[in-house]
């Protein structure tokens, strides 16, 4: 291995535009060593917003530093790495399904899963229909916005009582039964127990709007 191999390089050099910073760099709620997750493009940052919302997932990453593939005779970093809370390292590639269509591209990422594989460590590949099916884009960037709020557990429990004793139940009328029982944040807290799957649709899939059919979750 060249003396050039054995330093630890970046793949991905450092943004300096501010606009692109704004839309690019996201709080990282899973750990203290980066407090700032990059993300290059609208796919990459749903996938890591899925990734913040998993309560299996322990840690992630995108500052990484690249490593040596010897079978492809370069090196590469993976788009986004993170830790399950069975200690299994992942190393996700993100690509939407045209790329990955490309037999170059197949045959490279094939070599790469080789290398990269091991009791410990497993390699991903994830294009849009893995990330967000459907109109499931819409429902991940919502969900972000209520994940992370905190309510007691008395105001949660109202609101699944509430939607339990009139389940199924339109995502508005439950709305309007919080503030008629005057549950403090009611509406953010039906959407934070969506984010948090304690309440459930029939087709996550879909946009969740107004009228959409919501119920409590079979394990609550």
């Amino acid at each position: 291995m060249s003396e050039e191999d054995n330093k630890v390089l970046k793949a991905k050099k450092k943004l300096n535009t501010s606009w692109w910073a704004n839309l690019a760099y996201i709080p990282n709620t899973k750990s203290n060593q980066q407090p700032m997750l990059r993300v290059e493009s609208s796919l990459e940052l749903l996938a890591v917003l899925k990734l913040l919302m998993n309560d299996d997932v322990i840690y992630v990453n995108t500052d990484i530093p690249s490593k040596v593939i010897d079978s492809i005779g370069r090196r590469y970093t993976e788009d986004v790495e993170y830790v399950d809370i069975h200690r299994m390292h992942h190393h996700a590639e993100i690509k939407n399904s045209e790329a990955l269509a490309d037999l170059k591209v197949q045959t490279k990422l094939n070599l790469i899963s080789k290398e990269l594989t091991s009791e410990q460590s497993c390699f991903e590949i994830w294009d849009e229909n893995d990330i967000c099916p459907g109109q499931q884009s819409k429902n991940i960037l919502r969900f972000y916005r209520y994940y992370h709020l905190i309510f007691t557990i008395n105001e949660i429990e109202q609101v699944l009582l509430l939607a339990n004793n009139h389940q199924p139940i339109k995502l508005r009328s439950l709305i309007r039964l919080t503030m008629h029982e005057k549950i403090n944040n009611g509406g953010q807290i039906v959407w934070h127990l969506l984010s948090h799957y304690k309440l459930t649709v029939e087709d996550i899939t879909q946009f969740i709007g107004a009228d959409t059919l919501v119920s409590v979750a079979s394990d609550v």
